[in-house]
């Protein structure tokens, strides 16, 4: 009853449960060191998961660090470039130039936000010292195609798969196909352990490098997670049915109509990006035992989750293809290559669509990510990516999660209908 009030269900959500905070809580405070068998455990897990050695499986304390870790052993004096995607997090691009590198962008492809693979063997010189690609929103990138490139100029390929943990490519998950490949449990990642990450590393001596570094960090701290477990807890009380529906729906529709930024900052990131050099001191931790744990017991709803929302996608593309001419329209696609972590949109005037569903009674959101080869911070990086230029001023979210109800993906399709109809009158 509560879950079909008149207001809408939220943007997003969390995949948190209500046991996970005192678990979280309670392991942090343990003084009971298993640590070697709870990692021996977690391994052994992600091991099975991914169908590769357990052995290749190292934890760490987020996907950034464990994006610094890899790039750090392969650049070297005569090799610093690193070829990327632009349309990503600042942070991204900083752990590449805390590693020793030099970011080098690689345009995405006008339709999917991922790089455009085929315009990556072109910036390839004797500098290049590894590629990076990124799976973005859960949609698997030309993961095979960029191998035979990397496997042709004799370079490491990274795998970016923060947001793409599940994702396969003919049967094989992304994040397995590269050298190395990188995943996310961070606060708003479908697997969570509030903070935390993974590589999955095939390379034996690229493998003791990362795990003699790693070796080196000291564990999280309570207070190192506090905030994030009371972000999670905030958010999850924010976007419970009957709060949200009564109550918040109001407030952050007002903030986003009126544009203010104390508010709709909150529930952003990479709000104010800056560029450094150094490698943050309080990223050199180590993930807890307790939140390995976290992550083993998720492990076995990937598949029901990722399924719930190629469904939920699937009503969205077929209530919108007839307007593709109006916006770019995510490709339905359901061989398990894209786990449409939201389902997205790229609208030229996607400010004024996002007002009109707000007034419409609907909770939607448009992207944080930048293009961050034009961001001031990087300028002496500088490289003109049009297309993630164009992605990053059109992107919204249309939620998928699995809690997300029918009638409020409905409410959103219908919406944007009768926007483009009010357009065209």
């Amino acid at each position: 009853m509560i879950r079909n009030l008149v207001g809408p269900s939220p943007r997003s959500k969390l995949y948190t449960r209500s046991q996970m905070y005192s678990s979280i809580i309670k392991g942090l405070f343990s003084r009971v060191d298993r640590r070697n068998l709870q990692f021996d455990n977690f391994s052994k897990s992600i091991g099975q998961f991914f169908e590769v050695d357990s052995k290749s499986v190292v934890p760490c304390s987020m996907a950034r660090v464990g994006i610094y870790l890899v790039l750090k052993y392969f650049i070297k004096n005569d090799k610093r470039e690193v070829i990327l995607s632009p349309y990503t997090i600042s942070d991204v691009i900083n752990m590449v130039i805390c590693a020793g590198g030099i970011p080098v962008f690689c345009d995405t492809e006008p339709n999917t936000c991922n790089i455009d693979v085929t315009k990556i063997e072109e910036l390839i010189n004797s500098n290049t010292a590894a590629v990076m690609i990124t799976h973005f929103y859960g949609l698997a990138s030309n993961i095979k195609n960029a191998k035979v490139i990397c496997n042709r100029n004799n370079l490491p390929l990274i795998e970016d798969a923060a947001q793409a943990f599940g994702v396969k490519v003919e049967g094989q998950y992304v994040g397995t196909f590269g050298t190395a490949g990188i995943f996310s449990f961070g606060l708003y990642k479908n697997i969570t352990s509030f903070m935390g990450g993974l590589i999955i590393i095939k390379d034996k001596n690229l493998l003791e490098s990362v795990q003699l570094d790693v070796n080196t960090f000291k564990p999280y701290s309570f207070i190192d997670v506090l905030p994030k477990i009371v972000k999670g807890a905030i958010t999850d009380l924010i976007t419970s049915p009957l709060l949200f529906k009564l109550f918040f729906y109001k407030i952050f529709r007002w903030a986003t109509l009126n544009k203010i930024k104390f508010i709709n900052n909150k529930f952003k990131i990479d709000v104010n990006p800056i560029s450094y050099g150094t490698f943050p001191k309080h990223y050199k931790r180590q993930i807890r035992q307790i939140q390995t744990r976290l992550i083993v017991k998720q492990l076995s709803n990937v598949e029901l989750n990722q399924k719930i929302r190629i469904a939920n996608a699937y009503k969205y593309y077929e209530g919108l293809k007839h307007l593709s001419n109006s916006f770019i329209l995510t490709p339905f696609i359901d061989n398990g290559s894209h786990g449409y972590q939201y389902y997205i949109l790229q609208v030229p005037d996607r400010d004024r669509l996002e007002a009109y569903m707000l007034s419409q009674g609907c909770d939607i959101m448009i992207s944080y990510h930048r293009n961050c080869a034009d961001l001031n911070c990087f300028h002496q990086f500088f490289r003109n990516c049009p297309n993630a230029r164009e992605t990053a001023n059109s992107v919204m979210y249309l939620p998928t999660y699995p809690d997300y109800l029918e009638k409020d993906i409905y409410r959103n399709i219908n919406s944007i209908k009768n926007f483009f109809k009010s357009c065209d009158a």
